[in-house]
């Protein structure tokens, strides 16, 4: 320890100052000369021994950062740093925190910051970061968290309750699921559609026949009546699955269609193919699966007529169930 022409003056029992009564104390080097490692330097160490066993709430230490606040050389704490007992320390048990204080307004100190045993850092007012900051959040409970700004990238949030401002529609993804499902007895040449509403087996029979393409026009009546699913919103098909049955051995074709009605318009409405499922027919006792992500058309507008065409062999009868799914724009 090197104190360059200061005194080590006692100040009270047990205790000392480095400098000189009348002129305040000055400053210390700690100096260790043993070869440098990772378990030499310098040291100070603050202890509390009065022969009994520190108890939970005791202090161990504490560095108080003080200055004169008037002419008269009055020392006032502007920050401080202690270390306190967490629990009662035994010879396996020794945990303590570490708590930093700064002072503001007529010497009101106030703790900032707990370092605890449990590596847990307790911040008593808002936290700043102006560079990254890594790793794992842990836990993040609001009423504490207000702001959120400039995050480019947020995981996974298993659970919570939205209490934020909405998110922009053109931000948001929303999926929805309708049901396709029904049956039809093929002639061997035509899809066939659902039969109109007024029929006893519609929506599910599919009878009415639309060209050996599914493409040919039909009245304003015809697909107004035969139980399509409308589109709400404006969309894109993500995906079809589904499981058929045909009787028979030969090719069978479940299609997926749409019509683009216009109000007030009785002009007839031409399909549009949006998938067509095309498969050998292995008996009505054994299923056949289909899982279409890619579609020749898979755009989907407001008020579209979205709807299925059955084509098999002919007498023969395709049942088939399925689930449609979209993704509003």
């Amino acid at each position: 320890m090197a104190f360059t022409g200061k005194n080590i003056v006692p100040v009270a029992d047990g205790g000392a100052g480095l400098g000189s009564a009348t002129k305040g104390w000055g400053g210390a080097f700690i100096t260790n000369v043993t070869a440098s490692s990772a378990t030499q330097g310098g040291k100070l160490v603050l202890a509390a021994n009065d022969g009994a066993v520190m108890a939970s709430g005791h202090r161990l230490g504490v560095i108080e950062f003080k200055g004169a606040e008037d002419t008269s050389s009055t020392l006032t704490i502007g920050a401080r740093i202690e270390a306190l007992c967490d629990a009662t320390w035994s010879a396996s048990e020794n945990g303590a925190s570490l708590k930093m204080y700064t002072t503001d307004a007529n010497a009101s100190e106030s703790l900032v910051l707990t370092l605890d045993s449990d590596k847990l850092a307790t911040f008593t007012g808002a936290v700043t970061v102006t560079g990254a900051l890594t790793g794992t959040l842990a836990t993040a409970s609001q009423p504490n968290v207000t702001t959120l700004a400039g995050a480019t990238t947020v995981g996974t949030i298993s659970t919570g309750v939205w209490q934020g401002t909405a998110i922009a529609t053109d931000q948001q993804k929303h999926l929805v699921w309708f049901t396709l499902k029904g049956y039809g007895t093929g002639d061997g040449t035509n899809y066939e559609i659902p039969e109109i509403m007024s029929d006893d087996n519609a929506p599910l029979e599919h009878n009415t026949s639309t060209g050996s393409d599914g493409l040919t026009a039909q009245t304003v009546q015809v697909m107004m009546r035969l139980g399509g699913v409308v589109a709400p919103r404006a969309g894109t098909l993500k995906k079809w699955y589904g499981w058929a049955t045909t009787a028979g051995s030969q090719a069978a074709n479940i299609g997926l269609f749409r019509v683009r009605p216009t109000r007030n318009d009785n002009t007839n409405l031409t399909p549009v193919l949006l998938d067509n499922v095309s498969y050998t027919a292995l008996g009505n006792a054994k299923m056949e699966d289909f899982d279409e992500t890619s579609f020749t058309d898979a755009d989907i507008a407001v008020g579209d007529i979205i709807y299925t065409g059955i084509k098999c062999q002919s007498a023969k009868t395709t049942y088939f169930t399925s689930t449609l799914e979209i993704e509003w724009d």
